[in-house]
This record gives C-alpha cells, structure tokens and sequence, in this order.
C-alpha cells in the first residue's frame, strides 16, 4: 500500500501487485499440491480430511484475492450493501486508475 495523490490533489491509497506474485504464487501451489499428494498417502489423514478440495478452495480464492480488479468489485458491492449503515465507511475505489495489478481508493 502507498499513498499518492492525484493530479486533482486528492489523497489515495494504491495497492500494487509485486512483480512476479503471481509467478510465485503458482509456483507455492504447485509445492503445495506436492505436500497433499504425500499427505494423502496417509490413511488417518486421507480418511479425515479432503486436501485436494481444501487446496482447491485456497487456490481459486486467492487467485482472485490476487486480481484487483476482483478487489474493487468486491468493495463496491460491499459499498453498496453498507450505504444505509452510518456506523461503516468503505472508500471508494478509482476504477480509471485501477486495472488487474493495481487497485486505487480514496
């Protein structure tokens, strides 16, 4: 996270995806989904959890954590659904400064 301003001297907040997050996160996945194999050998394990669709779970979800574009979707509907609630501020997200690796908010 990084504060700027924009040419209108607004203050924001950009979030910025490291080069190679991605990369690296596949890759962890792949070691990952290594372990789960192994793991799923094991018959205490194999009988009391599913791995497989535990780490499928984790992987679809943080993919998605990892496109801001998902992100600023999902505060604006959050934003929606909270309009009516004095007790909650969601920032506003500047779509035409945001794309898939970086998301900016007021």
């Amino acid at each position: 996270m990084h504060r700027a301003q924009l040419h209108n001297g607004q203050q924001v907040v950009v979030k910025v995806l490291r080069p190679g997050t991605p990369e690296q996160f596949a890759m962890d996945l792949d070691l990952m989904a290594f372990c789960v194999r192994g793991l799923g050998l094991l018959p205490p394990v194999r009988h009391s959890f599913d791995l497989e669709r535990m780490l499928a779970e984790f992987a679809g979800v943080t993919r998605r954590e990892l496109d801001m574009c998902v992100e600023a979707a999902n505060a604006d509907r959050f934003a929606r659904a909270a309009v009516n609630n004095p007790l909650l501020y969601i920032p506003a997200v500047h779509l035409r400064y945001s794309g898939r690796r970086v998301l900016t908010m007021e």
